[in-house]
């Protein structure tokens, strides 16, 4: 935006009061740690918004804006502020967050007993005979 003389000015920027140039030293990031973006925003998220029940998380920019939750439409009863530095772990199958990997390898284990049961489940039941049409001749 040089040409225009106006300055871009990010999200990260509002939330933090940092310049651009310090923007990539705002958390001391370790090699290997992960950044979660925001899926309503798509910024890298430097507070979590945790909602409940529903456990889906945000930045929290986009979570205060929100009466119900983006992923799965639920009411809110509760928003959870939490810094990056504390850190969450996403299920990727549920999008829902956790405090402690613990937690994750725990809700991972009942969502993959769920769908196993769902699935014996499924092939247990003998298929459905073809519905015939009202205006089929009967034969």
């Amino acid at each position: 935006h040089a040409a225009t003389g106006k300055r871009f000015i990010t999200p990260l920027q509002i939330m933090t009061d940092q310049e651009p140039s310090s923007i990539g030293y705002v958390h001391n990031r370790r090699s290997g740690d992960k950044t979660h973006f925001c899926v309503v925003c798509s910024f890298p998220i430097a507070t979590y918004g945790r909602l409940y029940p529903c456990l889906h998380s945000f930045c929290l920019t986009c979570a205060s804006d929100m009466e119900s939750c983006f992923i799965c439409y639920a009411s809110i009863s509760r928003l959870e502020r939490l810094p990056r530095e504390n850190g969450l772990y996403i299920s990727p199958t549920t999008l829902q967050s956790f405090r402690s990997e613990d937690e994750l390898v725990s809700h991972t284990r009942k969502v993959y007993q769920h769908l196993m049961s769902a699935a014996q489940n499924a092939e247990k039941k003998p298929a459905a005979p073809p519905a015939q049409r009202k205006d089929a001749a009967p034969k």
